[in-house]
């Protein structure tokens, strides 16, 4: 796949998961930042977790992107560590409970990801 084709693929996907509710953005910016990456590395095997010690940004290729699309990084991002990823896992497990005790009613990984392979089988 070319780099231009595998950036539109991206977009496409978090464009599926941002209209899937419009809490999308919220949930992927506010502590599920690193779960976004899981997903997308379950689609792209090339993707890079970055942190910045706030926010998850996924690399993937040349480029860098959130649930909001491509994205700069800034000067703390770095490629994630297994201390980093443990404090990102950490927020976002800490984030999606806080969010389920307000019955909010998330999909589970699993779902979001087999909602992501129904988006991402066609050119």
């Amino acid at each position: 796949m070319t780099e231009e084709g595998r950036h539109h693929k991206v977009l496409r996907i978090l464009r599926t998961l941002s209209s899937a509710s419009p809490s999308m953005e919220t949930i992927f910016t506010q502590g599920a930042c690193y779960r976004l990456y899981e997903l997308l590395k379950r689609v792209f095997d090339e993707a890079v977790p970055y942190y910045d010690r706030l926010h998850v940004i996924t690399r993937i290729g040349d480029r860098f992107y959130d649930i909001t699309g491509e994205v700069e990084p800034n000067a703390s991002h770095r490629p994630m560590d297994f201390v980093s990823v443990a404090q990102a896992e950490s927020a976002s497990v800490c984030y999606l409970t806080v969010t389920n005790v307000n019955n909010a009613t998330w999909p589970t990984r699993d779902e979001m990801i087999e909602e992501l392979k129904t988006h991402t089988t066609h050119p």
